[in-house]
């Protein structure tokens, strides 16, 4: 696969964008697999060359940039609107689990 160490984490996080819309990143991962434009997502997402690029992003992304890098690129907030629901969301978690082994 794609040495994805030589590209800035802000490339990365674009590419992660697109890819998770199924738009294939050609400038990091090469030409488009065969038919990939024939293809429903559901398709694919089945292709094993798909599943080897997301899961090398998967590796070079935490959660927290992926969602940060979706947050500001794919639905054009700012960092700030994605840090206080990144702080709110990990708060609540914290909370139920913690309500969840009290058993309430």
């Amino acid at each position: 696969m794609t040495d994805l160490t030589k590209y800035p984490k802000e490339r990365l996080g674009q590419a992660y964008c697109r890819m998770n819309c199924f738009i294939w990143d050609t400038e990091i991962f090469g030409p488009e697999p065969k038919r990939w434009k024939d293809m429903d997502n559901k398709e694919r997402f089945r292709i094993p060359t798909f599943r080897k690029a997301m899961d090398e992003l998967d590796k070079a992304l935490t959660k927290e940039e992926q969602s940060m890098y979706w947050w500001t690129i794919e639905l054009g907030m700012r960092y700030t609107e994605w840090k206080t629901w990144w702080n709110s969301s990990r708060r609540l978690t914290k909370m139920m689990v913690a309500q969840h082994k009290q058993g309430l």
